[in-house]
């Protein structure tokens, strides 16, 4: 496990780190996270630990400040996914930021510019893992039960990956055209071959050059655009939620992820692309 605890502007080793303020004893552990997927993870590790409250801090809100100067404990993706970190380690040095992406290998050039790493059921294991060892080491007093709620909610998202690339494995291989990072990683973690657009009308284009099954995009795209696409190309659109927010529920990333990958197996079934793209 390589996560990274800051304090200040500084990165201090995991090993090296101390616990955290609200660890000692007199009051409860304040977490704050800044993503909904990193909530949802905070809610799994520590939200049922005794003596610990997980929030979930929206940064543009006039109340957030406030928020972050309240918290002992921050928790990010970090790796430069949220632009925000080094501001907020300055602004408050006293707060150890969590990031529980780190050391977690991207890959392909698409990858780097989208990480989009929530998207994998497999990354987000990974995170978790991430998690529970950076609050055992901030948190030690309550390290069992830190351990005990990782890994059972590692084992249920070790079954949606293995869900999710089972029910995708007949269509290893074929092609669609993503209008948004986050539909370009999950079609690309269930094996797809994954061409991303900026704009509906190099979807379109790009669909008709390289016979793609479906375009891929997220619940933004205008209805219009959506229809016109559909339209011009004769293929499916399926929207991918994104999990930009939802259901403030333990297990809201596992029905969002199996939400996705019901709607991408029912279009690609629309499509007959079982077996890697039509010639």
């Amino acid at each position: 496990m390589r996560s990274t605890i800051r304090r200040g502007a500084a990165i201090i080793a995991l090993a090296c780190a101390p616990p955290a303020a609200g660890a000692a004893g007199d009051g409860p552990l304040r977490i704050a996270t800044l993503s909904y997927p990193v909530y949802l993870m905070a809610l799994n590790v520590a939200g049922r630990a005794p003596g610990v409250e997980v929030s979930y801090i929206r940064l543009h809100s006039a109340s957030a400040p406030a928020e972050l100067a309240n918290s002992d404990i921050l928790v990010a993706h970090g790796e430069g996914i949220e632009s925000s970190l080094d501001e907020i380690a300055i602004r408050f040095p006293g707060l150890a930021i969590v990031e529980t992406a780190a050391g977690i290998a991207r890959r392909g050039e698409e990858d780097e510019r989208l990480p989009w790493i929530w998207m994998s059921a497999g990354d987000a294991v990974r995170e978790v893992r991430n998690l529970r060892g950076a609050l055992e080491r901030l948190d030690p007093a309550r390290r069992e039960r830190y351990a005990l709620n990782a890994e059972r909610y590692a084992a249920r998202l070790e079954r949606l990956r293995d869900r999710i690339g089972g029910a995708l494995d007949p269509y290893r291989g074929a092609r669609a055209v993503a209008l948004d990072g986050a539909s370009a990683r999950f079609a690309r973690e269930g094996g797809l071959d994954v061409v991303t657009a900026a704009t509906a009308e190099e979807a379109i284009e790009l669909a008709r050059r390289t016979g793609a099954q479906l375009v891929l995009a997220g619940p933004r795209l205008p209805e219009a655009s959506a229809r016109m696409i559909a339209a011009e190309t004769r293929r499916p659109v399926c929207v991918i939620d994104p999990l930009a927010g939802g259901p403030d529920a333990p297990g809201a990333y596992v029905a969002i992820m199996r939400g996705n990958l019901a709607a991408l197996r029912s279009a690609l079934r629309g499509r007959n692309a079982a077996r890697g793209p039509a010639g």
